[in-house]
């Protein structure tokens, strides 16, 4: 029988950090959601690239300085070409993965010794904030229009679920199973969810009018509910089967360099929703914030004003 990952090796600070990623990479693997896992594992296997780059593919954990660190960091630019926002969020993985040990180290050595990442002297990045993008009010019925003059309805039919259930596109929507499609909710599944928890999205009567139409309850529980079949189907569509799609329709509209993306639909929908109801919490939890704060800051991002304009006029007379 196989042990598992770190089921035998004791953590100390000199446990070599090619062993300590084996040992961490499994965990994430077994405790994270798979998109975060996946950026973590990045981010890992990105230093242990670098200590090989640089034959040092026997450091150990405390031996790890904080000149390394930054030259680490440089190289991720200046080497493999990324970001100042994925060299940030590499910067993040690698700090949480010695936090990680750091925690487990009995002998107290990593965590006096402190995280060579969180050093005063590793700095974030600037970058530029992607804002999110959603559609002005006549673009819904011109994106609408151009599906159906393309033959498109199964992505039509996509974005629309997307609207209603502020679900992400590849991560959550495309991989919905028929089962998954309640009475008045749909489970967002841990396996999908970015929580890795699971959670429920309500059902809005336009959805569930879609629902019935499309028969989707009526199809075996395991199958997807989107398919390239446009029904419900055992095989779920590929990642980039709706947005090669969707790209086809920002043609016809004329809109190819205006930064609408799959996720527009989502941003549009949480907009349609504060604007209709001006429930803050129901917005919350359609779109599975953690806290009223982080929902605040989405529509803020968006470019929502969430305060009433006519309030202010109710100021008394001096």
């Amino acid at each position: 029988m196989t042990p598992k990952p770190g089921a035998d090796i004791e953590i100390t600070p000199s446990l070599p950090i090619a062993k300590a990623a084996h040992i961490y990479i499994a965990f994430c693997k077994k405790a994270l959601a798979a998109n975060t896992f996946k950026s973590y594992r990045t981010g890992v296997m990105k230093l242990l690239g670098y200590l090989e780059r640089h034959r040092r593919g026997n450091l150990v954990l405390d031996k790890l300085e904080v000149a390394d660190v930054n030259e680490f960091l440089n190289e991720l630019i200046t080497v493999d070409g990324v970001s100042n926002r994925t060299r940030n969020n590499i910067k993040g993985a690698c700090g949480t993965f010695f936090n990680y040990f750091a925690k487990l180290d009995r002998s107290k050595k990593l965590k006096k010794q402190g995280n060579p990442f969180e050093d005063e002297d590793v700095r974030m990045l600037p970058f530029v904030q992607n804002k999110h993008q959603s559609y002005s009010l006549p673009q819904p019925k011109q994106y609408r229009e151009a599906c159906e003059k393309l033959g498109l309805d199964n992505l039509l039919t996509f974005c629309r679920w997307m609207y209603y259930t502020l679900m992400r596109p590849h991560e959550e929507l495309r991989r919905l199973r028929v089962r998954d499609v309640r009475t008045k909710v749909i489970y967002v599944s841990g396996d999908n969810d970015k929580t890795n928890e699971g959670d429920y999205v309500d059902i809005p009567l336009p959805l569930e009018q879609l629902i019935q139409q499309q028969k989707i309850r009526d199809f075996p529980g395991h199958y997807f509910v989107f398919s390239q079949s446009g029904t419900p189907g055992p095989v779920m569509v590929g990642p980039k089967f709706f947005y090669r799609r969707h790209v086809k329709v920002l043609e016809k509209m004329k809109l190819e360099d205006s930064g609408h993306d799959m996720y527009s639909w989502k941003h549009t929908g949480a907009i349609a929703l504060w604007t209709a109801t001006k429930d803050i919490e129901l917005v919350r939890q359609q779109a599975r914030h953690s806290n009223i704060k982080q929902t605040i800051e989405y529509l803020r991002d968006l470019g929502v004003r969430l305060a009433d304009d006519d309030k202010i006029h109710k100021f008394p007379v001096f």
